[in-house]
């Protein structure tokens, strides 16, 4: 009788020693670096950045600037969910105005009751097409944001050597 319970009492603490060998983890957690915002690169290093999208999410505010400049999040001010949502819809707007004409992020700035749009544009076609894209897209905005929309642009050449580097 005390062999058996000797042999239950072995099976007992190897099945106890099995189970915590499986279930309990004692090596330190793996932890992966977070690559988000940063793009990936490609084996021909064919894909062109400009300098705004080559820099990385961690170098805002020392290489690379703010997409949107508003005081709606400082302390107790009221707003910062709408001033998102306004911005994200001004970019969305803009990417489907402009096309392919739109060469940079579009920076929102935003004063007082003025929201202004700085960004860069292409040159190609006529400058009447772009005075009237100008002129569309302020009014438009004017209209949906109920509020004066400035419009600050530049425009470039389209030239294959804008971009900052490949990936």
């Amino acid at each position: 009788m005390a062999s058996g319970s000797l042999c239950r009492v072995v099976q007992h603490c190897r099945l106890v020693q099995h189970c915590s060998k499986r279930c309990l983890q004692t090596s330190p957690v793996y932890q992966k670096n977070i690559r988000s915002g940063i793009p990936k690169s490609t084996v021909k290093r064919n894909i062109p950045l400009t300098y705004e999208t080559a820099q990385y999410p961690y170098q805002i505010g020392v290489t690379k600037s703010w997409n949107s400049w508003h005081t709606s999040n400082l302390h107790e001010e009221e707003g910062a969910s709408e001033a998102a949502m306004e911005d994200e819809l001004i970019r969305k707007l803009m990417r489907g105005i402009w096309g392919r004409r739109l060469m940079s992020e579009c920076i929102i700035k935003r004063r007082f009751n003025t929201v202004t749009l700085v960004f860069l544009a292409n040159q190609f076609g006529k400058m009447g097409e772009l005075s009237f894209l100008v002129g569309f897209t302020e009014e438009l905005f004017s209209h949906l944001l109920k509020r004066p929309v400035n419009i600050e642009m530049q425009t470039v050449p389209e030239n294959p050597d804008s971009s900052f580097k490949h990936v």
